[in-house]
């Protein structure tokens, strides 16, 4: 695992592979092809330099962190729980509606994470970390789930409006800078 990390754009900054395994995360105890992990955080879409062709949301990213305006108010890495195994690399939001509807449409594509008990950890871009505990009891079940089919059947807004409004607000996009 160690090579594997070394590899990724912040292998050089890090000394060790466990920087990016929390000891909550009891994943890497699972067999490979049984929702096995061993990295327990996902960058942010397009803030991780990734793009995904079909990424749903109808926002357009921000790729670099000089584009934040709020920096401290942005998410960098998410806790994530993708029982398909390895987190493929990117956590992404649909981002749907406005402020005025309370983000109606917007849903979870990718999953938080529930490992220490109904909360997840957030790295923000300006070097500061710190942890969420939600508050919705549905985003706490798709959190929670281990079931590979769970992605495109993530709770709707109406169902998780606090958590919701949370990660929206947190989530960099073009008009959320």
């Amino acid at each position: 695992m160690q090579e594997c990390v070394k590899q990724g754009a912040l292998g050089p900054y890090l000394k060790t592979a466990n920087a990016i395994h929390c000891p909550g995360d009891a994943r890497y105890k699972r067999p490979a092809g049984a929702g096995f992990a061993y990295g327990s955080v996902s960058g942010a879409s397009g803030l991780n330099g990734q793009s995904w062709a079909n990424h749903p949301t109808t926002s357009e990213f921000v790729t670099k962190r000089a584009q934040l305006l709020h920096p401290s108010n942005k998410v960098l890495f998410i806790e994530e729980n993708d029982p398909r195994d390895e987190n493929w690399g990117t956590w992404v939001m649909g981002v749907n509606g406005n402020v005025a509807n309370k983000w109606a449409g917007t849903t979870f594509v990718d999953s938080p994470a529930v490992v220490h008990i109904n909360s997840s950890t957030f790295s923000w871009a300006d070097g500061h970390a710190s942890p969420r505990r939600w508050l919705d009891p549905a985003t706490v079940v798709y959190a929670a789930s281990m079931d590979p089919g769970k992605y495109g059947n993530s709770p709707t807004s109406a169902k998780t409006a606090r958590d919701i409004n949370f990660m929206v607000n947190a989530y960099a996009f073009v008009g959320n800078e």
